[in-house]
């Protein structure tokens, strides 16, 4: 499986300016990637760096999606995509795609619906990470 996470620059699933990606085979980790990457729109959201920290100015000379994504690409291959809330994740992959024109049909597994489905079979929804599941990220 892949590993991967986003940092949006605004609140636009297309603002991706950071990515950060690990490939696990066999469990163990085989491949790392982290870059970050300049967004076609340089607007800071006010949460997002609030979020993350990075600057307008550390974006500057950052490659583009059109520039990482044959990398991405390759390293994801066929594996799926695990990520937690993969709301954040595909939105940055169909947002990229809508605006850049890359692909966006990976398969995902998204790691707090599993963690939901395994503690909703063990605690009430009324108490503890049962009730969290149940509000939704």
């Amino acid at each position: 499986f892949v590993g991967l996470d986003f940092e949006f620059l605004e609140a636009d699933y297309a603002s991706v300016c950071a990515v950060g990606l690990v490939v696990v085979e066999n469990g163990q980790i085989v491949d790392t990637y982290e870059t970050l990457v300049k967004p076609k729109t340089l607007h800071q959201g006010y949460y997002q760096y609030r979020a993350h920290h990075i600057t307008i100015n550390q974006l500057k000379n950052a490659p583009t999606w059109t520039e990482i994504f044959p990398t991405l690409e390759k390293l994801i291959g066929d594996s799926p995509i695990v990520c937690y809330n993969q709301t954040a994740e595909k939105g940055g992959l169909e947002g990229c795609a809508e605006q850049f024109g890359t692909r966006c049909d990976f398969g995902f597994i998204d790691a707090y619906q599993m963690a939901c489905v395994y503690h909703e079979s063990r605690i009430s929804r009324k108490s503890g990470y049962g009730a969290f599941c149940a509000q939704g990220p």
